[in-house]
């Protein structure tokens, strides 16, 4: 048993040294740090594990684990690449000396999961990774460009990053994930989009196996496991879109009704495009989709995915006084912070409410949990969060309505949030009231500590309302929990149903279930926006002048680049004075600073305002400030770029080539 690993381990590293094209270079190196840390960790700490299990927990703490030992290690004094190279180093070691000192025979669990839930983990992950390869918009797509930018701002300039898009503010976002994607990328100087797609194909894969854990645990049943892996994957907004007739609705009222209003209606519906998942949900419901997050380059999915360790390691600690269950929730906890804080603010708050009334009630009901094993976990769950602590000021700080000037409300009812909790997970909901009922009659602990973080987590959702909508984000919070109760009864309605009306099965199943996600993947597979994406391809010259910025350009130079366009902080290396139009809420910018740099851009390229004032302004930046014009700008003057230079005496222009333009700004006024 020992021979194969290491054989393995020992194929990898000699591929790993040989020259190969970009994609499979970034194949062979992602195992290195996203996935040898966490077998390497889980051999040490969970010996006697199942194999299946260990590589589901490694699937999901190898990215922490390489993040926070890379952040160390640059702590320490090592840049991105010595950093990466000694995490690489010595989580393949610490891999090959667990296998050697392995025993046979100490597998505590004799059964594993069964080989479908196993090709099912496998079978998505081979989708979330085929389909950037098949349509690369996909890799660049939606938040995949801002990331990417964060982790070009992290490899140029260092820690913390600022935010790329707004030269002088620290970012206000968690960057953790685009840490972990910027130490792959160092190793041979990749481009990180490809990286994040990788990322995504095993995050799935991990999602599955450990969802597949769960429902085992719970029902140790094969066909439940099966019902629990299907609804995961297929059961989130299932047949949402049948209810589209009530969209109709808008027709009657409102301020735009009738004819104006259909239309309306009918061009927001895009088959063979990305945005066919607006289409999907419910009329009046917020977007939901399970594959949504596993296509973009974030890290909301990877947080779901240590939620889930979270669970699992609860219902071990519950269930088994494991002390490694401890380990796995202080790095679960952890890592919910560091990754995506608003999975971590939710989850472990519900999480530690229901460890709360189960202690409180514990005199009462017996089969819960000792008061010693609940208070265990929750210091635990603390000790994760209170580890995360100054990261998570650092970059919540920018927030306070004091410096961003935003005012909301964050305890509120939100009305919209029933309606997309029901439409999105009615299955789940509906098939979990029996066993929920059944598990209540027979005390069962497991079940019930599942049921009381669900309903709780529904709770939350309805009374916290995050800005942009982002309260969507619950859902799959609450989501999972219910589709594990829901499993074993889902399961036997499937079979039941396809043994005893086989036509009607035949229909029904693919046309609530299948058409969702196979409408999903079509949307990825052929949408257009590829062929012209600018993201994707370089106008004439434009490769040029990135090339001279990135070459002749201090690294901490701010661009001013017309449009609000996020291009440069990826395709230059280079922060941007404003690279979004976004609103304010969506990154916490001061809504005062982003009209007055609105202005600012608006004046200097149309010439029109006080020039003298906005290059006073961008001055006292104290950076090497510099202005793009573009061939395709329109603009209401000849020569915009020589009104700057006259308003800027000792500016020049230091390129000229293509159509594009590009002036050095003097630092202080006077030639």
């Amino acid at each position: 048993m020992k021979v194969l690993p290491l054989a393995v381990l020992l194929f990898w590293a000699a591929l790993t040294l040989l020259p190969l094209p970009p994609m499979s270079e970034q194949l062979i190196l992602y195992p290195w740090l996203g996935l040898f840390p966490g077998l390497a960790f889980t051999s040490w700490l969970m010996p006697g594990t199942h194999r299946v299990t260990r590589a589901a927990l490694a699937a999901a703490l190898s990215p922490l684990l390489s993040a926070m030992a890379g952040w160390v290690l640059m702590r320490a004094g090592l840049d991105f690449r010595s950093a990466a190279l000694a995490v690489a180093v010595a989580s393949g070691a610490s891999y090959a000396s667990a296998i050697l000192r392995r025993r046979p025979g100490r597998e505590e669990e004799p059964v594993a999961l069964p080989r479908s839930a196993m090709r099912w983990a496998i079978g998505l992950g081979t989708v979330l990774l085929a389909l950037p390869v098949l349509n690369p918009l996909v890799l660049v797509h939606s938040d995949s460009w801002l990331h990417g930018g964060v982790v070009m701002e992290l490899l140029t300039r260092g820690m913390p990053p600022e935010d790329p898009r707004m030269a002088g503010l620290r970012l206000n976002y968690v960057w953790f994930f685009n840490l972990f994607i910027a130490l792959l990328s160092s190793l041979r100087g990749q481009e990180p989009f490809f990286f994040m797609s990788l990322f995504n194909a095993v995050t799935g894969y991990g999602t599955v196996l450990v969802v597949a854990l769960l429902a085992q645990r719970l029902w140790n049943s094969e066909r439940a496991t099966i019902g629990a892996v299907a609804l995961l994957t297929l059961g989130l907004n299932a047949g949402a879109y049948l209810l589209w007739p009530l969209g109709l609705v808008r027709l009657f009222v409102g301020k735009v009704q009738g004819g104006n209003e259909f239309a309306r209606i009918a061009a927001d519906f895009q088959p063979g495009t990305m945005r066919i998942l607006y289409s999907l949900s419910a009329p009046f419901a917020q977007m939901v989709s399970f594959l949504d997050k596993l296509t973009v380059g974030t890290p909301l999915a990877y947080a779901y995915l240590l939620m889930l360790v979270y669970l699992w390691a609860m219902l071990r600690w519950f269930g088994d006084r494991r002390r490694d269950a401890l380990v796995l929730a202080v790095l679960s906890a952890a890592g919910m912070m560091l990754f995506h804080s608003v999975v971590g603010l939710s989850v472990i708050p519900v999480a530690g409410a229901g460890l709360a009334i189960a202690w409180l009630f514990r005199s009462r009901w017996n089969w819960l949990p000792g008061r010693s094993s609940l208070a265990a976990f929750a210091l635990a769950s603390g000790a994760g969060v209170l580890l995360t602590y100054p990261y998570l000021r650092s970059i919540t700080a920018g927030w306070a309505p004091e410096k961003s000037g935003l005012s909301h409300h964050f305890i509120s009812f939100n009305t919209w949030f029933p309606w997309t909790l029901v439409t999105s997970c009615f299955f789940p909901l509906w098939f979990a009231r029996r066993p929920l009922v059944d598990s209540w009659r027979q005390r069962r602990m497991p079940q019930l500590l599942i049921a009381g973080f669900g309903t709780l987590m529904i709770a939350f959702a309805c009374v916290v309302n995050l800005p942009e909508n982002n309260y969507v984000k619950f859902v799959f919070e609450c989501f999972v929990p219910c589709l594990l109760l829901a499993a074993p009864a889902f399961a036997e309605f499937v079979v039941d149903f396809w043994t005893h009306r086989r036509a009607a099965a035949a229909i029904a199943l693919p046309l609530v279930f299948a058409v969702p996600t196979l409408a999903t993947l079509h949307g990825y597979l052929v949408d257009p926006a590829g062929a012209t994406s600018p993201r994707l391809h370089d106008r004439p010259g434009e490769a040029t002048a990135d090339e001279w910025i990135r070459g002749s350009t201090p690294r901490n130079a701010v661009f001013l680049d017309r449009g609000f366009r996020d291009l440069l902080m990826v395709k230059a290396r280079r922060r941007l004075y404003l690279g979004t139009d976004l609103p304010p809420e969506r990154a916490a910018f001061p809504v005062a600073e982003m009209r007055a740099r609105q202005q600012l851009i608006r004046d200097l390229y149309d010439g029109t305002g006080n020039a003298d004032s906005s290059v006073a302004r961008l001055r006292a930046l104290g950076r090497p400030l510099y202005v793009l014009y573009r061939p395709e700008d329109s603009t209401t003057v000849a020569a915009p770029w020589q009104t700057l230079i006259d308003a800027a005496p000792g500016s020049a222009l230091d390129f000229d080539h293509g159509g594009y333009r590009v002036v050095r700004l003097s630092p202080r006024s006077g030639p």
